[in-house]
């Protein structure tokens, strides 16, 4: 076991976690089981039961502010692609991998064409809005941490460090 109790973690699309406890669980029919008891850091209504093994593997720290900058000065949008069904896969996958710098180029992509449909008095698509909802989830959360700020507050200092490193 390599988390412990009070740990602070990041846990896939759920962003910031908190270790409450490890226990002992059969959860799926097949014995019993260690399973840490996480809590989602900014909606600690919801729990969430991850086995050991697995979080050892997939939960990882949070960033520090030196890398959460390191990101955003290596940001870079992601090109368009204009396949619904092409593009839905791969952002997707892109989301789903955790990698910051996709997560943020996805994000960019998104925001870009978002912009450019309401411009031509269109609406987003509905698809295209829930992945941006899910990577901006996982940034803000990930990003407010590291930086001890709101969620809310993650786009702006992203918009106004893109800027700077330009």
């Amino acid at each position: 076991m390599k988390w412990k109790t009070n740990d602070v973690v990041i846990y896939k699309n759920n962003g910031v976690c908190l270790i409450n406890r490890t226990e002992e669980m059969d959860l799926t029919g097949n014995g019993l089981r260690k399973y840490y008891v996480l809590t989602q850091y900014y909606k600690p209504q919801m729990t969430i039961y991850v086995e050991v093994p697995v979080g050892d593997e997939i939960f990882r720290t949070p960033l520090s502010i030196a890398e959460v900058n390191n990101i955003i000065g290596a940001y870079k949008e992601s090109d368009w692609i204009s396949n619904d069904r092409d593009r839905q896969m791969s952002f997707d996958a892109r989301i789903s991998n955790g990698s910051y710098g996709d997560l943020l180029a996805v994000i960019g992509a998104l925001h870009r064409k978002r912009s450019e449909k309401i411009k031509n008095g269109k609406k987003p698509r509905v698809v295209d809005e829930k992945e941006l909802m899910r990577a901006e989830s996982v940034i803000n959360q990930t990003f407010a941490y590291s930086l001890k700020i709101e969620p809310d507050q993650v786009p702006g200092y992203i918009k106004k460090a893109i800027k700077e490193y330009k």
